[in-house]
C-alpha cells in the first residue's frame, strides 16, 4: 500500500509559487524529503496561483471560486460552525476548504496531514469531514501578527486550530516561550523540530582576499522595512567611516525599500536586488563575507543558517543568535536587539564579526547534524506514523 501524505501550506517554488523564502522553502524540503522515503505529497493552498499539477489541489482561479461556493453551501449544514467567532477571511477560507477537501478526501485517503500555520483554518474542516488521521500543525511564529491578542476571531482561530492538532511543533525556544506565556491549549501537544534544510548541497565560500572592500549582505525581501531591521543597518553604516568606506552592501528587498533608499543619500556603495532565485541567493553568500539581518523578531530564521552554511558569519535577531550559538557551541557571529540597542552598536558589532576567525568547515559541520533534512526527516514521520494510543 502506497503511503500518502497532505500538507496545507504556501506554494514552493518548485510548483511555481511566489512565496518569499520561509515556510514556502520548509515546505519544499519537507515534501522533497517525503519522496525521498517514498510517501506521495499532494498540497493545497488557499491562494489560486494557476498552477497545473497532478500534487496540486484546486489551483486554478475558477477551481478557487467553485470551492468557496460549494464549500459555502455545505457550511449551511453544518451546524456546529460558529460563523460569528471567525472572521469574515476566515469563514471564506473554511468554505474554500470544505468544498477542496471534501472532494479530495473522498477520492484520497492520506496517512497524515500537515498543515502550516496555527492561523489556517483547514484543522476546522478536517473535523467537520471526521478526518481520522493524525492533523500535524507547525507553528511558524503565530506571535507575528501582533493583533492576535486583542482580536477576539483571531485568538479563538488559534485556541481551535491548537485543540484539533494532533500535535503543534514549534521551530525554536522563542516559539516555546510564547506558547508558554499565551497557552493556546495542552502544551504536551508541543513537539520542538527546528527548520532544516538541505545544506549538504549547499556551495562553500573560497577565501579569497583580493576584493577593493568587504561585502555585507542583507536578505530580507519580506517586510524589509518593518521587521528585519533595513534601516537600522542602513544608518549604523552611514554613520560610521571606516563601514562606508570599506563595505559594500547587497540588498535583497522588496519594491517598498527600493523606493527607501534610492529616495535618500547614502555614503557607502550598495547594490539593490529584488525578488531571487534561491540558487542566486547562495551564490551571492559565497562572494560576501557576512550577513546582517537585524530583525526586530524572528520565529526561526533561515536566512542565519543558510549564511552560515554557506560559510559566512552572521549578525541577526539575538534570541536566534543566541539560541544557534548555544546549539553549535562555535562562534557563528554577533546578536542584536533592535528594540534595545542602537545603530552604533550594530557598527561595532559588524566590525568585530569581519575580524574574529570563523571555522568555516566546523560550523557547516555543526549545522548538518543539527538542522539538515536528512537528519530531522525522521522526527517529522514519527508524529506522522505514531502508534494509535487507546482512548
Amino acid at each position: 500500500m502506497n503511503k500518502l501524505g497532505l500538507i496545507i501550506g504556501t506554494l514552493p517554488a518548485c510548483y511555481r509559487g511566489i512565496a518569499a523564502g520561509g515556510i514556502a522553502t520548509h515546505i519544499e524540503g519537507l515534501i522533497k524529503s517525503l519522496h525521498q522515503k517514498g510517501i506521495r505529497t499532494y498540497i493545497c493552498y488557499h491562494k489560486p496561483f494557476g498552477v497545473k499539477h497532478p500534487e496540486v489541489m484546486a489551483s486554478s482561479k475558477m477551481a478557487w471560486s467553485v470551492a468557496v461556493l460549494k464549500g459555502s453551501l455545505m457550511l449551511l449544514f453544518v451546524h456546529e460552525h460558529k460563523w460569528r467567532k471567525y472572521s469574515f477571511k476566515t469563514n471564506l477560507l473554511i468554505a474554500y476548504y470544505c468544498g477542496v477537501l471534501k472532494c479530495f478526501l473522498k477520492k484520497v485517503h492520506p496517512d497524515f496531514v500537515h498543515i502550516h500555520s496555527l492561523y489556517n483554518p483547514s484543522p476546522i474542516v478536517l473535523k467537520y469531514l471526521k478526518y481520522s488521521g493524525p492533523i500535524i500543525i507547525t507553528d511558524h511564529g503565530f506571535w507575528v501578527n501582533e493583533n492576535y491578542s486583542c482580536n477576539p476571531h483571531l485568538l479563538f482561530l488559534l485556541q481551535k486550530t491548537f485543540s484539533i492538532a494532533t500535535k503543534v511543533v514549534y521551530i525554536s525556544d522563542m516559539a516555546l516561550f510564547y506558547h508558554q506565556k499565551v497557552q493556546l491549549g495542552d502544551l504536551n501537544k508541543l513537539v520542538k523540530i527546528s527548520n532544516p534544510s538541505f545544506f549538504e548541497n549547499y556551495p562553500c565560500k573560497e577565501n579569497v582576499q583580493t576584493k577593493a572592500k568587504q561585502i555585507l549582505i542583507f536578505n530580507g525581501y519580506g517586510n524589509s522595512l518593518t521587521i528585519k531591521g533595513l534601516p537600522f543597518l542602513l544608518n549604523a553604516v552611514n554613520a560610521d567611516t571606516y563601514l562606508c568606506q570599506h563595505l559594500k552592501l547587497q540588498i535583497i528587498c522588496n519594491d517598498e525599500a527600493h523606493d527607501y533608499i534610492q529616495q535618500r543619500k547614502w555614503n557607502f556603495e550598495y547594490v539593490l536586488y529584488g525578488r531571487t532565485k534561491f540558487s542566486d541567493v547562495l551564490n551571492m553568500y559565497t562572494q560576501s563575507d557576512i550577513l546582517v539581518v537585524p530583525s526586530k523578531f524572528e520565529s526561526f530564521g533561515l536566512v542565519y543558517t543558510e549564511a552560515l552554511a554557506v560559510g559566512i558569519p552572521v549578525i541577526g535577531y539575538y534570541a536566534m543568535i543566541n539560541e544557534f550559538q548555544k546549539t553549535l557551541n562555535t562562534y557563528i557571529g554577533e546578536p542584536i536587539d533592535i528594540v534595545h540597542e542602537q545603530p552604533k552598536d550594530l557598527a561595532q558589532k559588524i566590525k568585530k564579526c569581519l575580524v574574529t576567525p570563523f571555522a568555516q568547515e566546523e560550523v557547516r559541520a555543526a549545522l548538518i547534524k543539527a538542522y539538515d533534512w536528512n537528519f530531522l526527516i525522521n522526527r517529522f514521520l514519527s508524529l506522522y506514523y505514531a502508534p494509535k494510543t487507546a482512548e
